[in-house]
């Protein structure tokens, strides 16, 4: 079982402020235990934060003023994650980061506690 996460991008950024979220996201993953636990491809640079998870979950990612394709309308994104699994901290972390430094507005249907766990590892990680 999992969570789904979604996402909308509500402005378009400069590229400095999502290099800025890049290297945010790229602390979280450094952080977190994620790498320890489990199989995730990493790809997180000036152009784009990528997670491509090894077994449950779907990618998360984002790219400057883009959308993956799958969405329905501009801006507007979401992927499925593992409920409680370290991939689901990081994604949820890196969506607190894209709220606060790109304007981004996210929902999850995520519980409470998964949903602290992502933002406590946002704050000691920005």
């Amino acid at each position: 079982m999992g969570y789904s996460h979604y996402w909308t991008r509500t402005r378009k950024n400069k590229p400095e402020q999502f290099t800025k979220f890049a290297e945010v996201c790229l602390r979280i993953v450094k952080n977190s235990d994620m790498t320890k636990k489990e199989k995730t491809s990493i790809n997180i640079d000036e152009y784009c934060v990528e997670l491509y998870p090894v077994g449950e979950g779907e990618s998360f990612w984002m790219r400057p003023n883009e959308d993956s394709g799958k969405s329905i309308k501009a801006g507007f994104d979401w992927c499925k994650t593992g409920q409680g699994s370290a991939y689901d901290t990081v994604v949820i972390a890196c969506l607190y980061a894209a709220s606060t430094m790109l304007g981004y507005l996210f929902e999850s249907d995520g519980n409470r506690r998964d949903l602290q766990a992502g933002k406590q590892l946002f704050l000691m990680s920005k």
